[in-house]
């Protein structure tokens, strides 16, 4: 059959449609009478297609700050937020991670963006050291997990810091139609390897991949960068989807670490947004570890969560 929204092709047992992320494609939404006859009107004009395509856009950080109204409520942490917050309604208690200091969130890019979300803890998602388990309602990562050498290990870590029923609230780049668009999708068994197995044995690959089909470069200068970055551990967009292996793997993540997926579509032509609730089911609850913990999970801090709850200073994990 074809998508109603974006006429895929796509087969009759669909959930979700690879090309737009329009969920149950067999059965979409009926338009009230009124909204019908002013498509048919908007259709029939030579500049139908621009008249929709204008009026019924949604930009990018519009989409989600609605969907954020709809699926977050209580405290929660957002990684990697830069100079794009998520917007949140202000009963929203948000707290603000990222791997670098706050100085060196300055020094690196105060030249390219007038503001800078401070963040309140130092630490990295796949590991979260200072977040205590089962603690927070939802954790907001947009635009950061193409950044990880082993993104499944920040959904175990995600699972594990939030309560049951807390939402994981993630966007992706697709590649299509990005500087990412020349480069290879990353498989899903690429991804379990990582998990398994370590990162380290494919890091090279990865620059190399980014240095070849990024930039563009080959011969002696491509390897000379490729051995730069290595030596340097630089960050890249290591891992690289489309909408059709994004869904593929938010599937496996849902799957292997006690997650529904509660919403997902193509946001703008441009990322793939997924929300993701974590199970009630305690024999879904994903210890530090990656296991399944049947008892009470380990609670190591106190203070709603994180060490050091006055916001007085940045907290170093």
């Amino acid at each position: 059959m074809l998508c109603p929204r974006c006429k895929a092709d796509i087969s009759d047992e669909a959930q979700i449609c690879s090309g737009c992320g329009l969920s149950d494609p067999g059965n979409p939404p009926q338009r009230s009478w009124t909204r019908s006859i002013a498509a048919s009107v908007i259709d029939a004009t030579p500049a139908g297609g621009f008249i929709r395509h204008a009026l019924g856009r949604e930009t990018i950080h519009g989409l989600r700050k609605r969907l954020a109204r709809k699926y977050l409520r209580g405290s929660g942490i957002e990684f990697g937020a830069l100079n794009a917050p998520l917007d949140l309604p202000r009963h929203i208690k948000i707290r603000y991670a990222d791997i670098e200091t706050p100085e060196a969130l300055v020094e690196q890019f105060s030249p390219h963006y007038n503001k800078i979300t401070t963040p309140d803890i130092v630490t990295d998602i796949e590991t979260m050291d200072c977040i205590e388990n089962g603690s927070m309602d939802f954790v907001i990562a947009n635009h950061v997990l193409e950044h990880l050498e082993n993104p499944l290990r920040a959904f175990q870590t995600i699972n594990r810091v939030l309560r049951p029923g807390g939402i994981a609230f993630v966007t992706l780049p697709d590649k299509r139609f990005s500087f990412d668009r020349r480069r290879p999708i990353t498989p899903l068994e690429h991804l379990i390897a990582d998990y398994e197995h370590g990162p380290e044995g494919s890091r090279a690959d990865h620059y190399d991949d980014w240095v070849s089909n990024a930039f563009g470069l080959k011969g002696g200068e491509r390897r000379a960068m490729v051995a730069e970055f290595v030596a340097r551990h630089l960050n890249i967009h290591f891992h690289v989807w489309d909408y059709a292996a994004m869904t593929e793997m938010f599937s496996y993540v849902a799957s292997r670490f006690g997650f529904a997926i509660v919403h997902s579509q193509l946001n703008g032509m441009s990322e793939g947004l997924w929300i993701l609730e974590k199970s009630s089911d305690p024999h879904h609850a994903i210890d530090a570890h990656g296991g399944r913990n049947r008892g009470e999970r380990r609670r190591r801090r106190a203070a709603d969560g994180i060490a050091g709850e006055a916001k007085t200073a940045t907290l170093d994990c």
